[in-house]
């Protein structure tokens, strides 16, 4: 994933803009972060969340999760492992 801070400030709030995917569907793709995020409070996990309610998504139920501060947080949904991770860009 690729967040692009742009109107963060002038709108107050992130929003999901274009996902590009690659070897997996939009929709899935977008159902397994919000599964990552779904108890996180932060803009970006809210705009995620908004999105998959905007599309109708079902949030895929995770069966363990664990938070890293600064590397994300790791998630897994019965056999796969997702990982939502921090870019930092230096």
């Amino acid at each position: 994933m690729v967040f692009d801070k742009t109107g963060t400030l002038t709108e107050e709030q992130p929003h999901v803009g274009k996902i590009h995917c690659y070897g997996i569907e939009e929709n899935e793709l977008l159902s397994y972060a919000a599964a990552a995020e779904y108890k996180q409070k932060h803009p970006i996990a809210l705009a995620i969340l908004a999105e998959v309610k905007q599309r109708n998504l079902n949030v895929i139920p995770i069966t363990q999760a664990k938070y890293e501060v600064g590397y994300g947080i790791k998630v897994q949904i019965t056999i796969i492992l997702t990982f939502i991770n921090m870019l930092q860009l230096m």
